[in-house]
């Protein structure tokens, strides 16, 4: 009874309370701070608060290993954190990559080509989404389309004649799109798709891309009948993805281009044939929604 009286009597005054952590009697005892002398009190709690930090030190640091091969491996991934995170996947698309370039063109639009290419690039997209989201498939699109790769300290484009081809055509940009933009992808992911492989394909129709000579003769390549569809069905099923991945792009264009020795960046003005599909995604059936639009505005 006297205990609970004290109890009661001190809850209506102010009571500092001292909480031990880390250090339990073997008994279960417990006291109130109260009842401790102070000066007690402060040295048990700095020697639990002391063994608190101790433990927080040893909880946290990372038990070594000794290993016979020792930090050249270790000192590549701290130069380059992209090659351990991408390494075996990037090797795995850079072959895919070369497949499709050694191709004769006519072979490339082939149905069993097409359903290859859609299935591999379909399981490399989603392997380098689960590990890494919208970026792992930004990446992948960096390997196959514009071949990426990755060096000791850094990932470099290759400027070769070879690397200016497309690998990709758009009955097989056709099919991944529909393989890969559900109703389950989310709005990054799918900008990312489509800046990585529907933006390039249509970068293709403009002559300085897909070759700078071509551009003095004021050469173009119109839309296909496939590329023409897909970007109705993105604008009618993706409208605020297409314009921010896609349509924007096309219209601020800057490339790197690389003639002889010489490099620079220059902007790239759409061609005819660009601003006449642009055109029909902006006016008629199929037409972007009038928020899209605003956006592009």
């Amino acid at each position: 009874p006297d205990i609970v009286q004290n109890f009661s009597n001190s809850v209506q005054s102010e009571v500092d309370f001292i909480v031990l952590s880390g250090k339990i009697d073997s008994d279960d005892t417990f006291c109130l701070s109260g009842v401790v002398d102070d000066d007690e009190a402060i040295d048990e709690h700095d020697e639990n608060l002391d063994f608190s930090v101790k433990m927080s030190i040893y909880q946290n640091e990372a038990p070594k290993e000794t290993t016979d091969q020792d930090s050249p491996q270790a000192t590549t991934n701290s130069e380059s954190p992209s090659l351990p995170l991408y390494h075996d996947l990037d090797n795995e698309a850079r072959e895919l990559r070369q497949t499709f370039l050694d191709m004769p063109l006519n072979e490339l639009s082939s149905a069993q080509v097409v359903l290859y290419a859609t299935e591999s690039l379909g399981n490399l997209l989603r392997r380098y989404g689960e590990l890494n989201g919208a970026a792992g498939i930004g990446r992948c699109g960096d390997v196959v389309v514009k071949g990426l790769h990755a060096t000791g300290e850094s990932d470099v484009v290759e400027n070769d004649a070879e690397n200016l081809r497309f690998p990709l055509n758009d009955a097989i940009i056709s099919e991944l799109v529909k393989k890969i933009l559900t109703d389950a992808t989310g709005a990054l992911r799918a900008k990312a798709f489509l800046h990585s492989f529907v933006l390039p394909l249509m970068e293709q129709m403009n002559p300085i891309v897909s070759d700078p000579r071509a551009a003095r003769r004021g050469d173009g390549k119109p839309a296909s009948r496939l590329l023409s569809a897909l970007l109705a069905t993105l604008a009618r099923d993706r409208p605020i993805e297409l314009v921010e991945s896609v349509i924007f792009p096309i219209l601020t264009m800057t490339k790197t281009i690389q003639l002889k020795e010489d490099a620079h960046v220059r902007s790239i003005e759409p061609s005819r044939f660009q601003c006449e599909l642009i055109a029909r995604l902006l006016q008629g059936k199929g037409a972007l929604s009038s928020t899209a639009i605003a956006l592009l505005i």
